[in-house]
């Protein structure tokens, strides 16, 4: 998806794009399953290995570590590349960031706190956490958890919310002032920030906090003990990969302190965990929510239903997302934090599980990786899974730059520092080049970057979060005199 924020100087408005880098293609097959597909052998898996590591190669990924799960018994589990630059070998064992899997775990803990009677499904959320508000008054006062964990409150991604605030609070204080794109339930829209919301009200109601409650709920019961719910526990670990981003030639290593997910947005992005110890949540998932001894559970199977039930048309549950591979049902969702990139997939009319973990930020290996696994294990008459990555709007908009324009204004004027509730402050300082602005946007965090001209009365974001992109911005400012569009503006104001 996309944001854009605006933003009002007395002369100015500047509007800030994610960009939509790569669009990706993948062919869709029908093909019957294979009577051996859960009776892999150990040639079978010798071939994947082979092809999992050229995959890795391909895709420039400094790590990966891999592990399929059939009838709960975790079948195979490998390591490939590195884990850091210098040189340690990723394994089983071997600890990355989850990125937006994180939020299975907290629809789960919300799920059980269902069947605990602290929670309801339906009781509107500023009602139950009096500290949120919705600036649309229909979402005010209807939003419930299965409203902001299926992504149809309204409410566009607003990202840049949880990096520049350092607590759930700071967050969820500021989604009154947050403008709605959408009518309510109307469309599905990705919002990490409503998942900080049914993070924090879990946490609040069960009296343990997000972290605790998913420790002592889900982590500890399935003995996932080597997986963590904060990143800043990461380095702690002497087996843990630390994260990369491509500069376009190379991969370059994040400094911790880059590739920490924001502490406002744990019950979104927070956990990191390994091959093994998410073995064990997906043996849970395939078997509804079920230990493999028959008799416990630690979910009934009316809650476990609500979260792998669609509640969208686009088939999504809550923290999962429901879609076909091929022909086969599957249960899926992928994650990308600062220096990692997953995807875990689940079959459950197979009883089975593919995870796939990954040190580079932004890569589509894990996407491919685990069609692959599943082409070689569950489709073995089919042919070799084909995944493009195309950059077609970038090379479109590098195309299409207009070259040797200017802004409508001096550089000078651009300078300053503007407010906005939602988002904080943000300044321009003129380098001394007088080609380059440095450009900060500070909550209770701060994101620092580097802005230079790109055409017209656009200004590009080329270096944010450890990122340099001169070819193509990563972010785009346009300024414009007049704003006339339909949807109001996020106003920061020049002090």
């Amino acid at each position: 998806g996309s944001n854009t924020e605006r933003i009002l100087s007395r002369k100015a408005t500047h509007v800030l794009s994610l960009l939509l880098l790569a669009i990706v293609l993948s062919t869709s097959f029908v093909f019957h399953l294979a009577d051996s597909a859960t009776q892999p052998t150990t040639s079978t898996f010798s071939r994947l290995a082979s092809e999992i590591e050229s995959l890795r190669l391909s895709f420039r990924v400094p790590g990966v570590a891999v592990g399929v799960v059939v009838n709960g018994t975790l079948v195979f589990s490998q390591g490939f590349g590195t884990r850091n630059s210098s040189g340690a070998r990723v394994g089983a064992q071997t600890l990355f960031q989850i990125g937006s899997t994180t939020k299975a775990f907290t629809a789960f803990a919300a799920a059980q706190l269902v069947d605990a009677n602290l929670l309801s499904w339906t009781e509107p959320v500023t009602k139950t956490y009096p500290a949120v508000g919705f600036m649309d008054p229909v979402a005010n006062e209807q939003a419930n958890l299965v409203d902001i964990m299926s992504h149809r409150t309204g409410l566009p991604r607003h990202d840049i919310i949880w990096l520049l605030w350092s607590t759930h609070d700071e967050v969820i204080a500021r989604i009154k002032d947050l403008q709605p794109s959408e009518e309510f339930r109307k469309v599905w829209q990705y919002n990490n920030i409503m998942f900080t919301l049914a993070g924090t009200i879990a946490g609040n109601v069960s009296g343990l906090g997000y972290e605790a409650l998913v420790q002592e709920r889900i982590l500890g019961p399935l003995g996932m003990n080597s997986t963590q719910t904060n990143p800043y526990e990461l380095p702690l670990s002497e087996n843990h990969a630390r994260g990369f981003v491509s500069n376009g030639w190379s991969n370059v290593e994040i400094p911790y302190d880059k590739s920490y997910m924001a502490g406002s947005s744990l019950p979104a992005g927070g956990i990191s965990s390994n091959i093994n110890d998410l073995a064990k949540w997906v043996s849970l998932m395939t078997n509804k929510g079920s230990f493999r001894d028959g008799q416990s559970r630690i979910i009934s199977e009316e809650q476990f239903n609500m979260i792998i039930t669609p509640h969208m048309p686009l088939e999504n549950g809550l923290g999962w997302e429901l879609d076909f591979y091929r022909d086969l049902p599957r249960i899926q969702h992928g994650g990308n934090t600062p220096g990692y990139s997953t995807q875990i997939d689940t079959f459950p009319t197979l009883d089975a599980a593919i995870i796939v973990l990954t040190n580079l930020e932004g890569t589509m290996a894990p996407i491919a990786i685990a069609n692959t696994i599943a082409d070689r294990l569950f489709f073995p008459a089919a042919p070799k899974n084909l995944l493009w990555k195309r950059n077609v709007e970038a090379i479109k908009k590098i195309i299409g730059r207009k070259w040797f324009t200017r802004p409508s204004l001096a550089f000078e004027a651009y300078e300053g520092r503007y407010r906005s509730k939602a988002h904080g402050d943000l300044s321009l300082r003129l380098r001394h080049d007088k080609k380059y602005f440095d450009f900060s946007l500070a909550g209770s965090n701060s994101l620092d970057g580097v802005v230079g001209h790109w055409q017209d009365d656009t200004f590009g974001v080329y270096e944010l979060l450890g990122q340099a992109s001169y070819v193509l911005p990563i972010l785009e400012l346009v300024f414009s005199v007049d704003a006339t569009e339909g949807v109001d503006p996020i106003v920061f104001v020049r002090e």
